[in-house]
């Protein structure tokens, strides 16, 4: 009758159904039921919780006085996991785990404080397991927000802090990432929990980028190192809210590079339209600093920066001819004076005279005079 966990509960339950619904008796033969599949062999813990399953579907008939008054004596033997059997069978037989652990939560574990300091992290682990991927990160957060994470070991812990991490909201448009954010992050510095990614970490640099931080504000060896365990649908939601307004930040060369590089995390494929968007993008001055650091960057590329970002050079090329054809003649001057008093090397020199050639060419094309007036609009 018990080769496995059901029909053991199931015994044990018809054991205990057949005796009187009494403290006493409930909670004496429960002990001697655990003790004699011991004595046969078995495992004494999992042996325990399997009565325990079966003793809670008896305490689900009895009046509350009765089953409290069962747990009592349970917690004053320090039956644990007899205890923690009950809620082994509320959590398998429940439509909704959720509401099962607040019911649990409200009439067992907050009735027996000594028994709550072991029993409740057996059940937030059990929970974890059982609940969906959906709704792991909300009771995760949850255990966060109500402090039961300072009462859970250390594994366990780091499980409901990665977990909890998953309902942090990247975009900082979402309102409801913010008080997330500030959980997951205090919660991983006191446990010294590594977030993989680190969701408040992107959410908040992403704010700063729109806040028109520095670029030493942006953490940017730190972003490349989370981004990268980002999914790509995300790490693409990210690269569209964060690239362009980081470069609008870069001064120089080297600034363009760390900011594209940081970005892509490297995937730089992932970042083609939000960087042709940046160099399309509408400005107070027809050529500032940073369109500027971006024309430096690729007249000086050539394939060995850091941040393997030869799969974006076309769209470099693309983007920097598209912002180049606004100018008049006279703004084109100036650049060019510019890079002449940056002294640039013979290949920069050689790729600039390329552009320039091709830009003469678009402008005696008319197509090319009416797209730069549509630029200009």
């Amino acid at each position: 009758a018990f080769g496995n966990r059901d029909a053991s509960a199931a015994s044990s339950q018809g054991v205990l159904a057949a005796i009187p619904p009494a403290p006493e008796p409930l909670t004496a033969v429960s002990r001697r039921l655990r003790d004699a599949y011991v004595s046969s062999g078995r495992d004494a813990r999992p042996t325990a919780a399997t009565v325990g399953r079966g003793l809670g579907r008896v305490l689900a008939g009895l009046r509350s006085e009765s089953a409290t008054e069962v747990r009592r004596r349970m917690e004053a033997a320090e039956e644990w996991d007899l205890l923690f059997g009950e809620w082994y069978n509320l959590l398998e037989a429940a439509a909704d785990p959720l509401e099962a652990f607040a019911s649990y939560r409200r009439t067992v574990l907050a009735e027996f404080p000594r028994y709550e300091k072991v029993g409740l992290p057996g059940a937030v682990s059990s929970l974890l397991r059982h609940l969906s991927e959906e709704r792991r990160p909300a009771f995760a957060l949850e255990c966060l927000r109500n402090g039961d994470i300072a009462r859970l070991p250390e594994e366990l812990a780091g499980r409901c802090i990665a977990s909890a991490n998953l309902a942090v909201a990247l975009d900082p448009e979402d309102k409801t990432g913010q008080e997330a954010a500030k959980l997951v992050s205090e919660a991983a510095r006191s446990r010294k929990v590594k977030l993989q990614p680190d969701r408040p970490l992107l959410r908040g640099v992403w704010a700063a980028a729109r806040a028109k931080a520095t670029l030493a504000e942006l953490r940017l060896q730190e972003t490349r190192d989370a981004v990268t365990a980002l999914s790509e649908a995300e790490h693409t939601l990210f690269a569209q809210g964060f690239l362009a307004p980081a470069l609008e930040r870069g001064s120089n060369k080297m600034d363009h590079q760390q900011a594209l590089a940081a970005t892509a995390g490297g995937r730089p494929a992932l970042l083609a339209k939000p960087y042709l968007d940046f160099f399309k993008a509408k400005r107070k001055l027809a050529w500032p600093e940073s369109l500027h650091a971006a024309l430096r960057f690729w007249l000086a590329f050539d394939g060995r920066e850091e941040g393997n970002l030869s799969e974006l050079e076309p769209t470099g090329r693309r983007g920097l001819l598209l912002a180049l054809e606004k100018l008049s003649a006279a703004e084109l001057a100036g650049i060019d004076r510019k890079l002449r008093q940056a002294r640039i090397d013979r290949r920069a020199t050689e790729r600039w005279q390329e552009i320039q050639k091709i830009l003469e060419k678009r402008r005696r094309n008319p197509w090319g005079r009416l797209l730069r007036v549509f630029g200009r609009s």
